[in-house]
């Protein structure tokens, strides 16, 4: 069963960013255009132009998060945690390795 589950999640990370990498083309083509628009337009229609471009810029960014997110969410492996020996544990006692507390340089 948790199994199945891990499938089912990543067969849907595979499509979040799937989905993410095929609007980014489109994306930054409307985003190409509105630059070159933005070049040509005068006057009051220059604010509706920003604010359609700085939209798409937004979108864009927002994809590009999603795309981030997919491929490091797939691309996690499992670590192995081993206990390490007394001798190089540093010292600690036995509760502070216990709960996990990390030793720092210094720390006494």
């Amino acid at each position: 069963m948790a199994q199945r589950l891990e499938g089912y999640v990543t067969g849907q990370k595979r499509i979040l960013g799937d989905t993410a990498h095929e609007l980014l083309s489109p994306l930054a083509r409307l985003e190409v255009a509105l630059s070159i628009l933005e070049q040509k337009v005068a006057g009051s229609e220059q604010t509706y132009v920003d604010g359609a471009l700085g939209e798409v810029r937004h979108i864009s960014a927002l994809i590009h998060e999603l795309r981030a997110f997919s491929k490091t969410t797939l691309g996690a492996q499992e670590v192995k945690l081993e206990t390490l020996p007394a001798r190089l544990a540093g010292g600690r006692s036995r509760a502070s390795r216990g709960r996990g507390c990390a030793h720092r340089r210094g720390d006494s």
